[in-house]
Formats: structure tokens, C-alpha cells, sequence
């Protein structure tokens, strides 16, 4: 095994294997794609986790949360990031996600975020399916690791209103044996709207390859991704555009 360093992101180079395997600063925003009219990543991962645009995804000065510019994605598109390592080896203490969601017309089910090919053992989802009445959407979040399967209901009541923005996160817990904590947040405009906190949850074992954002139709912004878990102050800045 070869250890090399280059700014601010180290790399492991295992024998018999062309891959190299990133090692991330410890406690660290390792992903930070601002989308503003840009892919590229300001997070401590650094330029070497610049993303690409695929299909007809773009960026969007018509509605934003941050900055000056949104995420545009539609069923055929998707913002495609580099494969992302969350093993022991890579400095990974949990994990914390965070992004902006704005809806603003109907379909009955998308994908949010995609790390992993699903139907593999080894694949991590977000995604929005249509809570039954038409005009709303429950997310869900779905983990594979190996042969076992978690997945949750965190939000209900995702409008379709241009005007409706929802701020999303999760954190999940460093642990083996699916002993992993996740707590997810759903804040609109004004406040905290949903949050729940289950336990008894699996861990990434693997590294993600084949990493997208957003495959349906709405605007994203703001997207972060820590290899730590945030707290629900630190959470609460995010949304705050405080932390």
C-alpha cells in the first residue's frame, strides 16, 4: 500500500488494483457544489471531485436558494459526481447530507440522489414518490449494504408550489452490524417540518460508484456532503446559511 498526499486530500494506492482510494480530511464538508453555473466542488475534497452535467441538466437564475444559480435536472438527466469512499480507510466518522429542494410540476417518481447501481449490494438513495393525492410527494431514503436493506419514509407533504422550497437532510451514524443512528430534517421556508430518528440502521462498507444528483424533474442547490455527523445546531446553520 502507497500512501501519497496532494493538497489537500490524501490517496491510497492498494497493490494488484488500478484504483486509488481518496483519503478525506477527518471532520470535514467534503462535497460543497454551490450550483452556482458551475460543477465545481469547494468541499476539502477539492477539484479532483469536480462533478459533470449529463443530458440536459443546467443551471437555473430563475429560482435559487443560494448564491445565484439552482440545479435544474429533469427524468432523463442528472448531475454525476466522482465515486465517493465512506470506508474506515478514508477518514469517515458518519455522514451528513444536506441540500435545497424546490418541486414545481408533477411526476410520479424521481430520484433525488444515487449513489451506487441500484440493485446491487452496495447503493445509497434519495428518492420522491407521489404521496397519493397528486399534488404532494413523500422522500425516502433507501441503503444497501451487502444483503441487507434499510429504508425510510422521512417526509410527507413535499407541495408542488414554485415558491415552496424544503431544505433536506440526514445524518447516519460510524457503526457496524446495523447498529447505525439516522436522524433526517425536512425544513420549509419557516421551520422545521419534519424530523424523525430511527436506530437499528445499516452503514456504508463499500465505496459508491456510479454517484448522481438529481434524475427527476426540479431544482436543486446548495448540495454538501460531510464525512462526519453534524449536529442539529450545525444543521440548523446550514438552513440558517449561518454554518
Amino acid at each position: 500500500m502507497v500512501l501519497n498526499s496532494i493538497n489537500s486530500i490524501s490517496f491510497i494506492k492498494f497493490k494488484n488494483t488500478p484504483e486509488t482510494i481518496p483519503i478525506y480530511t477527518p471532520d470535514s464538508l467534503i462535497l460543497r457544489y454551490t450550483m452556482d453555473n458551475n460543477t465545481n466542488n469547494i468541499g476539502t475534497a477539492d477539484s479532483r471531485y469536480n462533478a459533470s452535467l449529463s443530458g440536459t441538466t443546467s443551471f437555473s437564475n430563475s429560482y435559487f436558494t443560494r448564491g445565484t444559480h439552482s440545479l435544474l435536472t429533469d427524468r432523463n438527466s442528472f448531475f454525476n459526481v466522482p465515486n465517493i469512499y465512506l470506508t474506515n480507510e478514508t477518514n469517515s466518522n458518519g455522514i451528513t447530507i444536506t441540500f435545497w429542494l424546490l418541486k414545481t410540476t408533477l411526476d410520479s417518481v424521481g430520484t433525488l440522489v444515487s449513489f451506487g447501481i441500484p440493485g446491487s449490494n452496495n447503493y445509497f438513495k434519495i428518492n420522491m414518490y407521489g404521496g397519493g393525492d397528486g399534488l404532494n410527494y413523500n422522500i425516502y431514503f433507501v441503503l444497501k449494504t451487502d444483503v441487507t436493506k434499510n429504508s425510510l419514509v422521512v417526509a410527507q407533504g413535499i407541495g408542488v408550489n414554485s415558491s415552496n422550497w424544503r431544505f433536506v437532510a440526514i445524518t447516519m451514524t460510524k457503526s457496524t452490524n446495523n447498529t447505525s443512528t439516522w436522524k433526517t430534517y425536512i425544513y420549509n421556508q419557516t421551520a422545521l417540518h419534519y424530523s424523525q430518528t430511527p436506530t437499528s440502521m445499516n452503514y456504508p462498507t463499500d465505496r459508491f460508484t456510479n454517484c448522481n444528483i438529481g434524475n427527476t424533474d426540479c431544482y436543486m442547490d446548495d448540495f454538501r456532503m460531510y464525512n462526519y455527523v453534524l449536529t442539529d445546531a450545525q444543521i440548523l446553520g446550514i438552513y440558517n446559511n449561518t454554518f
